[in-house]
């Protein structure tokens, strides 16, 4: 008749060791990594949000000096055809000020911007802050060559 041993067998307790490592490695991998990796790629889809409301701006503020200076429009003017057509980014950014700037042959827009995208709103109820943004100042100017100028 077999009998059993009571004693483990030495090769079973090192493996339940090497087991026990292995699941904290992942239990760290878990709880360590992962909610990193997460905040990096929050950060890279805020990022990427950011800089393409920044374009969108700057491409209308390049629009909008290029046609002040053909027709000849008014700051107002200005000032409220780049409000209207950045209407869209309304809980992203908040356009702060828009200036022009004009002479016969030269026109100037600036504008600033505050963007707050969903990473910043959620820092900043996570943190109490009162505001948590990303500042943006962008210029547009736009002049008539004189036709003594010779472009090579």
């Amino acid at each position: 008749m077999l009998q059993l041993s009571s004693h483990l067998h030495p090769y079973r307790v090192s493996d339940n060791r090497a087991s026990r490592q292995r699941g904290m490695a992942t239990l760290l991998f878990a709880a360590v990594i992962l909610p990193l990796i997460f905040i990096m790629l929050t950060v890279t889809v805020e990022l990427a949000h950011f800089f393409g409301i920044r374009d969108e701006l700057q491409r209308v503020l390049d629009q909008e000096a290029r046609e002040a200076l053909v027709r000849g429009s008014t700051e107002e003017q200005v000032i409220q055809a780049v409000t209207d057509r950045m209407q869209n980014i309304n809980g992203m950014a908040t356009i702060t000020s828009v200036r022009h700037f004009s002479s016969p042959a030269r026109s100037v827009v600036e504008a600033q911007a505050e963007y707050s995208g969903a990473f910043f709103q959620f820092i900043q109820s996570y943190t109490g802050q009162n505001r948590t943004a990303l500042p943006m100042f962008l210029q547009s100017q736009v002049r008539i060559q004189s036709a003594a100028t010779l472009v090579l």
